[in-house]
């Protein structure tokens, strides 16, 4: 998937589960993710796209399609809006280069920005995390339909995973997860004393609770702020190919 001129963006992903990244990687994704904000509000329906390009036009989602227009083939955004009181952002990935675009408000979308530039790191330092691999595993060789419904399944198993975390959970650096559905980071912090690595819980905000969802082009699943329905939604679509 493709977005103009700066980044590859992947469509739903707000925190890709992958190795770690250094602060200074998540921070150059924050500067990303608002540059590309800024060259998305010079957009509008009728600016011109690549095919499967999305972007962000009047606070609406927007994705790239070919469409025919007076007998011709052509590419043209479509606008789909956020609904229930959302708006499009432009996100920094925490575990990996990148950035994604995703409805949100827009005090999450400040809280992300904060999270990559470390303003909830005691010590700014970025231990190593590697995630477990998921349940069921995915590679980029398999069809789309069933990469999707594999991604839902990793999704619903790491939810549940998450139902069991408490704030005292054990955790390393940089790890992300739901714990009572807030969004939650580990982080270094200063504890009696010691340094001891901890869940920071940071609340998502505007009547949102912390989701995981399936990836929709390639093989994952993120950690995002958004509605049960939503979840619910996009593990619908990822099964049903749509």
């Amino acid at each position: 998937m493709k977005v103009i001129g700066i980044l590859a963006v992947t469509l739903t992903a707000l925190v890709t589960l992958s190795s770690s990244q250094s602060p200074e990687v998540q921070s150059k994704n924050a500067d990303l993710a608002e540059e590309l904000q800024n060259k998305f509000d010079s957009l509008t329906k009728d600016s011109e796209c690549e095919e499967d390009n999305v972007a962000c036009i009047g606070g609406d989602f927007a994705k790239c399609h070919k469409v025919i227009e007076n007998g011709n083939l052509v590419n043209k955004f479509s606008i789909q809006p956020c609904g229930g009181g959302l708006k499009c952002f432009v996100l920094p990935l925490v575990l990996k280069p990148g950035t994604s675009v995703t409805c949100t408000n827009e005090e999450d979308r400040n809280r992300r920005l904060d999270v990559a530039r470390g303003k909830f790191s005691a010590t700014g330092k970025s231990d190593p995390f590697v995630p477990p691999p998921p349940p069921n595993a995915c590679n980029e060789g398999v069809g789309k339909a069933e990469l999707r419904k594999i991604n839902a399944d990793n999704a619903e198993a790491l939810t549940a995973k998450f139902s069991t975390f408490t704030p005292a959970q054990a955790c390393q650096v940089n790890e992300i997860a739901c714990i009572g559905d807030v969004f939650a980071k580990c982080a270094t912090v200063l504890k009696d004393g010691k340094f001891v690595n901890e869940f920071q819980l940071q609340a998502c905000g505007g009547g949102l609770i912390c989701i995981v969802a399936p990836l929709v082009n390639k093989c994952g699943t993120s950690i995002t702020c958004s509605t049960e329905e939503d979840r619910i939604s996009r593990l619908d679509q990822a099964r049903k190919n749509l």
